[in-house]
C-alpha cells in the first residue's frame, strides 16, 4: 500500500482542484481491495464488483484529464489482482473463447497483435506498466531516436495502448495497454508452464 500511495500520488494530475479528494477516494478503494489479500480467497464476483465500482466512479469524473488518474488507479488495482492470483487466493474463472469473432480479424491484428509484435514497442509497454516515462527515458531504454521512436510511439497511441499526459508530458499505459500486457503475460505462462 505504501508503494501504491507513492505511485498514485506521483502519477495523478497535479493541477486539478479535485486531486486531493480523488486521491483520498482512490486510496480508500485500494485499501478496501487490498483487505481481500488477507481473506485467503477471493471470488470472481468480488473482483467484478470492484471493477463495476471503478466504472461508476469514472462516470462521475467530470474532466477529460480524469482518464490519467483513473488509468493509474486501475493499473494499481490490477497489480493487486495479479498479486492475489500469484498467491493463489484468486483463481480467475470464466468461459474460454474458442475463437475470435470472424469480423474481428482486422481489429485483432491492427489493435492488439501488431502493436505488441515488435521488441521495442513491447519494451515500451512493459516499462510503462511500472511507471510513467519521458520521451528521453524511452529513447534511452530502446536505443531508438527521433522519427524512429515517434513511429513506434504513434503505433502504440493509435492502438490506444499508451497516451501522453499532455503535450510534451510523460507517457503512461492505458487500461487497454495494461490488460493487453497482462493477457500476453498470462498466455506466455499458459504456453510455457514451469
Amino acid at each position: 500500500m505504501d508503494t501504491a500511495k507513492v505511485d498514485l500520488s506521483s502519477h495523478m494530475v497535479n493541477d486539478c482542484k479535485m486531486r486531493s479528494k480523488c486521491f483520498e477516494l482512490f486510496m480508500d478503494f485500494l485499501q478496501n481491495t487490498a483487505q481481500h489479500i488477507k481473506d485467503g480467497q477471493v471470488s470472481d464476483e468480488i473482483i467484478q464488483s470492484y471493477r463495476e465500482q471503478m466504472k461508476v466512479l469514472r462516470k462521475k469524473g467530470p474532466y477529460d484529464k480524469c482518464d490519467t488518474c483513473f488509468s493509474e488507479v486501475h493499473r494499481l488495482f490490477e497489480k493487486q489482482v495479479d498479486l492475489m492470483q500469484s498467491l493463489g487466493i484468486y483463481k480467475k474463472t470464466g468461459a474460454i473463447v474458442e475463437r475470435p469473432a470472424e469480423s474481428a480479424d482486422d481489429s485483432v491484428v491492427k489493435d492488439v497483435l501488431e502493436p505488441v509484435a515488435n521488441i521495442q514497442r513491447f519494451q515500451i509497454l512493459k516499462s510503462l506498466m511500472v511507471q510513467t516515462r519521458t520521451f528521453s527515458d524511452i529513447s534511452q531504454m530502446t536505443g531508438l531516436r527521433g522519427g524512429n521512436l515517434l513511429f513506434h510511439i504513434k503505433k502504440l497511441t493509435d492502438a490506444g495502448l499508451i497516451l501522453q499526459r499532455h503535450e510534451r508530458g510523460d507517457y503512461i499505459i492505458t487500461d487497454k495497454g495494461y490488460k493487453t500486457m497482462a493477457a500476453v503475460s498470462q498466455l506466455y505462462l499458459d504456453l510455457n508452464p514451469a
